[in-house]
């Protein structure tokens, strides 16, 4: 089972245990196998958190603080994920803000000023978005 898992994708240690407790894997085996795994460098939570954290921020616009959620939901805390969340800046978040502001602003090219500016002021707040980048972000996509 964890093989074909891991064939699929990177997973953490926390997605593994999960999956082997979903389909009835008495914890004695769980555990000893997580530690071959780990053992044998097939299971790594440092290597897929940054490859987590990079793929996510480039493939959907969000935010380190919504990034840091979905690591812990996936086993990964504390230290290493600040760590690993250290590879985006704040002027990375800032960039991803402007050009998801500019792409979005054009899909609504024949709408009223105001109702833009509400939807893309929604649009980026709900992907995780500080208010100060969100203002910066429509500034610059609505000028």
């Amino acid at each position: 089972m964890c093989y074909r898992l891991l064939a699929a994708q990177e997973r953490s240690r926390r997605q593994l245990r999960d999956a082997m407790e979903r389909n009835l894997v008495p914890d004695e085996i769980a555990q000893a196998t997580l530690q071959a795994f780990v053992d044998a460098g097939l299971v790594d939570d440092e290597r897929f958190a940054y490859m987590y954290v990079r793929s996510k921020f480039e493939g959907k616009v969000t935010t380190r603080r919504v990034l840091a959620q979905e690591l812990r939901a996936k086993g990964v805390e504390g230290e290493l994920a600040q760590r690993v969340l250290e590879q985006i800046t704040v002027e990375d978040e800032l960039e991803a803000a402007i050009a998801f502001a500019r792409k979005k602003a054009a899909s609504m090219a024949g709408l009223e000023e105001e109702k833009k500016r509400r939807r893309l002021y929604g649009a980026l707040g709900r992907r995780g978005f500080s208010p100060e980048h969100i203002r910066q972000a429509m500034e610059a996509a609505l000028g």
